[in-house]
């Protein structure tokens, strides 16, 4: 397999280890919040898990954008083992913190009746008591911290690693034709997924 496209493998695989955690930490949502869902039927509530997978996808490919570059521009770095510990460095860090809000929302939804969404640094902006009631928070919902914990465990753990043996032969035209190509492909595919799979932008509708 052409060393480039085993790149591409690993990325696809690194991404949907994120795409999978946030799923989880949805169902955990639902689950911690069942008693506000009781009308729904099983359908519908399959049907919600599944949409919100649009807006997570969404959400990561945006917050992932500089690692998605870093691991698709065809440089000989790709198979550099520094280079990769690097952007393992950079993933680990960007998901760690974009996974700390969905277990926050957990609880938040109780108090607020919505998502969490970002309005609330408007609130810690204009509100003093967030940060004298933190340690009270940490207190009453320490198991979200650790749900959170073992989420970076999972990624640390589960972070597909690169295993590819360096070919210092010279690639053939066509092998370099077709991993230009792929970055085409791989561009076009983050920008659908990051304006939510669809040609509109994903967008939130309110009520007015």
């Amino acid at each position: 397999m052409n060393v480039y496209f085993s790149h591409i493998i690993n990325l696809i695989k690194r991404l949907s280890l994120i795409i999978v955690l946030f799923f989880i930490t949805r169902i955990l949502f639902y689950a911690f919040n069942n008693g506000y869902f009781n009308s729904l039927e099983s359908l519908e509530l399959l049907k919600i898990l599944i949409v919100g997978l649009r807006f997570d996808v969404s959400s990561i490919f945006y917050f992932n954008t500089v690692f998605i570059l870093l691991s698709i521009i065809p440089i000989n770095y790709l198979n550099n083992s520094i280079y990769q510990k690097i952007i393992k460095i950079l993933f680990v860090a960007t998901n760690t913190i974009i996974l700390l809000p969905q277990f926050i929302d957990i609880e938040y939804f109780k108090f607020t009746d919505k998502r969490l969404t970002a309005d609330i640094f408007s609130y810690i902006g204009i509100s003093n008591d967030v940060f004298a009631l933190m340690p009270r928070f940490v207190l009453d919902f320490w198991y979200l911290l650790v749900m959170w914990a073992i989420s970076i465990v999972a990624v640390i753990y589960f972070y597909p690693k690169s295993k590819i043996s360096i070919d210092k032969t010279n690639t053939p035209y066509y092998k370099q034709l077709a991993s230009y190509l792929m970055i085409i492909v791989i561009v076009g595919i983050y920008l659908l997924g990051a304006r939510g799979t669809r040609i509109k932008p994903i967008r939130i509708y309110r009520n007015t």
